[in-house]
């Protein structure tokens, strides 16, 4: 099948979201999102939280709390940090165990400049599961965001115990926490090991 027999199919069903219900709904709603539009998206988004209001229970904790992060996820890709972090706080009220709940959440409390929050939730995603490099990475950067470069500094060493390699990112955030604390040439080799 050639890609436009793919378009002309994924178009077909797009134009039939609105007969769906249930789960299939809220994953075409969300499927469609990912390929329209900006002008299309935030009102996408806003059927697609209708929709994940009407799956969401509490006898399904678990499924129910994936959906609220799927929203949430989707909710903070389009810088609406305030509902995405509604979200994450009803998959937690759901499953206060959920990784990417609070995982997400700390990374939308950063957005929002929330810092000792977002710290706070970045620890839990740790407590859960302490090999988070991601994990380790957010709170690096929110601790620099505090002036704490030394933590911010052992964060990132963390992060990248977890996985030194394809991480870029953390490597320059870490030779900035470096670069704070007047280490130099620990900062440039850091830096380096970015490119």
């Amino acid at each position: 099948m050639n890609k436009s027999k793919v378009e002309l199919s994924l178009k077909t069903c797009f134009r039939k979201i609105d007969s769906l219900n249930g789960l299939a709904k809220f994953v075409g709603l969300i499927s469609y999102l990912h390929r329209c539009g900006k002008s299309q998206q935030l009102r996408l988004l806003e059927k697609a939280r209708e929709q994940a209001e009407l799956l969401v229970t509490f006898d399904a904790p678990d499924f129910s709390s994936r959906i609220l992060v799927i929203l949430g996820v989707l909710q903070g890709n389009l810088e609406r940090h305030e509902e995405a972090l509604n979200s994450f706080d009803k998959s937690l009220e759901l499953q206060s165990d959920n990784l990417n709940s609070w995982a997400n959440r700390g990374a939308v409390l950063l957005n929002l400049e929330c810092y000792e929050e977002a710290l706070n939730s970045f620890n839990k995603a740790l407590e859960i599961k302490p090999n988070y490099s991601d994990a380790w990475a957010n709170r690096g950067s929110t601790l620099g965001k505090l002036d704490h470069y030394e933590e911010a500094l052992a964060s990132f060493d963390k992060a990248l115990e977890f996985q030194p390699d394809n991480n870029p990112e953390t490597w320059l955030i870490r030779g900035s926490a470096l670069f704070k604390l007047e280490r130099y040439e620990e900062a440039v080799s850091s830096y380096d090991k970015s490119l």
